[in-house]
């Protein structure tokens, strides 16, 4: 069953890696969800911790994988809609550049 185990960590790990690729690639957040990707932060956290003891090295490196992809994501998200220079507006998908700079944390709406 080991290699059960250790092909879903292999397949669990790479789900993000596109989306990270192409983000880098393209310059684009505009359709990134942060709330998302905030979510998807906490789970690899949570699933990290909860591998950690008693230690389960397939939980642990998976989590830790991808939890290190989301913040890689959600670092180049904060870069690019609040330090990208000039071009940064349209970086992001929006023809005319905002006046001011965007908050780091936005407020997250949840519409039911």
């Amino acid at each position: 069953m080991d290699i059960v185990g250790w092909t879903a960590v292999g397949l669990g790990t790479v789900t993000m890696i596109p989306q990270l690729i192409t983000t880098i690639r393209t310059h684009d957040v505009h359709g990134l969800s942060y709330a998302s990707m905030l979510l998807g932060i906490a789970s690899s956290s949570l699933w990290l911790v909860y591998g950690w003891d008693p230690l389960d090295l397939q939980i642990v490196t998976s989590s830790g994988l991808r939890l290190g992809t989301w913040l890689a994501l959600l670092s180049y998200y904060i870069y690019l809609t609040n330090f990208a220079h000039a071009g940064g507006a349209e970086v992001l998908g929006d023809p005319n550049p905002p006046s001011e700079v965007k908050p780091l944390l936005p407020a997250i709406k949840v519409c039911f």
